[in-house]
């Protein structure tokens, strides 16, 4: 374990210990099955994603999963391991990990804002949808919004923050000029956008759509006891598809798994953010310290479960799964048996040309 000497008066309080083991071994367990569900899941989402346009938001967001976890996790197990962090290598490298922390955390949540507002209106205004998300063009448009927005409200990192020198150690820190916008300003920004509004938006929408469910199970339960009374028989009603309400409660799973595991985190920032202003004891730094850790790795798993998610909720998603995982089998399958069939082709010709020439 790395201790660096600011550490040292922290290290002997039980919580400080704690948070530096956990930095220690809970990154890598999280960036290899977050790296493994992520992969599989863009593998599957792209192959049905022509038929099925909501998948080519989850592909994205698969994408930006992965970038999240290797641009911030990784980088903070590997301060803690080898007391290297690559944004403190160059002047570029700190501006530019800053900035895509930033961008692909705000982009993976209002990617998730976007299909839930597409679930509601699926569910709940059916009329407008076609409107807004089934067009191709506005499919790309809604894909893209959040990177260039974000992209464009995060690109201040380009000039707030450098690499300083500071008693012969280089750290990627905010300019003396911005000191107050990155420290102090920002982590409000920052919670708002990331947690705050879009926890507000999915949880109205959420619970429009268990509304929705619910009046629309005691509908068809009155229906079947008005046909069992022998009423309304040539009336025609209108079935929700199974798959599209299967595809709705998976990403309920996936939006309420949003809300438990970043919520905290964006709460200990902004309180992180007032903390700065107080002298407290060692012991209660180290106190904050483990609880900020704790919040932290609980937001990366947000990011690293998703996969896991789609196939403890959806049957489809575990069917295409098996699916291309058979094909792919299948295709090692033949090509190993038509790598035996060319050695086999190639010794048979040999022993021909051998019985030849004998004679």
């Amino acid at each position: 374990m790395i201790i660096h000497q600011y550490e040292k008066h922290l290290i002997v309080h039980y919580p400080y210990y704690v948070h530096k083991k956990l930095l220690q071994v809970v990154p890598p367990i999280l960036i290899i099955i977050g790296t493994t569900g992520n992969v599989f899941s863009f593998l599957v989402l792209k192959r049905y994603a022509s038929r099925i346009p909501m998948y080519s938001y989850l592909c994205v967001l698969s994408i930006l999963d992965l970038l999240i976890l290797y641009v911030g996790l990784l980088r903070l197990w590997v301060a803690q391991i080898w007391e290297v962090d690559p944004r403190n290598a160059s002047q570029w490298m700190c501006k530019l990990v800053v900035f895509l922390g930033y961008v692909c955390s705000d982009a993976s949540v209002w990617t998730i804002v976007t299909v839930t507002v597409e679930r509601f209106l699926a569910v709940c205004k059916p009329l407008y949808l076609k409107s807004v998300f089934t067009s191709k063009r506005l499919t790309k448009i809604w894909l893209f919004v959040p990177i260039i927005l974000f992209s464009a409200i995060n690109s201040h990192f380009f000039f707030t923050v450098e690499l300083r020198h500071i008693r012969n150690v280089s750290i990627c820190y905010s300019m003396d000029s911005y000191d107050f916008l990155v420290h102090k300003t920002w982590p409000w920004v920052d919670a708002a956008l990331y947690s705050f509004i879009p926890t507000v938006i999915i949880s109205i929408l959420n619970a429009k759509i268990v509304q929705a469910f619910i009046k629309a199970k005691k509908r068809r339960k009155l229906l079947r006891t008005h046909e069992n009374l022998g009423y309304n028989r040539g009336s025609k009603k209108r079935k929700e598809k199974p798959s599209s309400r299967k595809f709705t409660v998976m990403m309920l799973l996936v939006s309420m798994c949003f809300l438990v595991t970043t919520l905290p985190n964006s709460t200990v920032l902004i309180v992180t953010a007032l903390w700065n202003d107080y002298g407290e004891s060692a012991e209660n730094m180290a106190t904050f310290t483990l609880i900020n850790t704790i919040t932290e790795l609980l937001m990366y798993t947000n990011h690293a479960i998703n996969f896991y998610l789609y196939c403890a909720s959806g049957r489809k998603f575990r069917n295409q799964l098996m699916q291309l995982c058979s094909r792919r089998a299948m295709s090692r399958r033949c090509d190993s048996d038509n790598t035996l069939l060319n050695v086999y082709d190639s010794m048979h010709g040999r022993s021909l040309r051998s019985k030849d020439q004998g004679l």
